[in-house]
């Protein structure tokens, strides 16, 4: 399958107010596996989250594309590679961390991702947000949970020493999905 593929970071109000960067990033690539896409939002309370984003991304994205060379990765190896990329993606950020004199809660991102093969799409969601597909009769699935908290922007990063607590891993059937969103902000609530 051939994807089109649009994709945008942008600075929110808030961060417009206080004019500071836009602290989200993505990443993606296709390949003989399909699409796999990255989402990460920095924690506007870390002072280099931006990068810890870009970071967490980048190496999700790569990771994947490394483990599923295959033309048709099984359920299980598609698993595994969401799992390890996470891990990839954690010691991507301590070691950037320590480069720096930083601790790795100066960088914390919340990451989304997902990779569509020709059978199976396979997600992971640490963090707020929304994965999302459709297909051919514009019918939506919904593959990421809410997260119900006591306060709105209390959110679990990549970085946070319970992460396994909160990562939601899960590989179904592709069935007939041809598009996917992946969002950061402003939908989960809607989700």
């Amino acid at each position: 399958m051939t994807w089109t593929i649009s994709a945008t970071s942008v600075a929110g109000t808030s961060h417009q107010a206080r004019n500071t960067p836009c602290q989200d990033d993505y990443a993606y690539t296709t390949g003989p596996y399909g699409l796999i896409i990255a989402v990460a939002d920095g924690a506007g309370s870390a002072p280099h989250s931006a990068a810890g984003a870009t970071t967490a991304v980048t190496c999700t994205v790569a990771y994947l594309a490394g483990a599923l060379h295959t033309t048709r990765p099984r359920p299980k190896v598609i698993e595994r590679a969401l799992h390890d990329a996470v891990n990839y993606s954690r010691t991507a950020i301590a070691q950037l961390a320590d480069r720096h004199g930083h601790t790795v809660h100066d960088y914390a991102p919340t990451l989304l991702a997902a990779v569509l093969t020709d059978q199976h799409i396979g997600t992971l969601q640490l963090g707020d947000g929304a994965i999302i597909t459709s297909d051919d009769h514009h019918r939506l699935t919904i593959h990421t949970v809410q997260q119900t908290r006591e306060y709105v922007n209390d959110v679990t990063f990549l970085t946070s020493d319970n992460y396994e607590d909160e990562l939601h891993i899960t590989v179904r059937p592709r069935r007939h999905a041809t598009n996917v969103a992946l969002v950061t902000d402003g939908i989960e609530s809607i989700s």
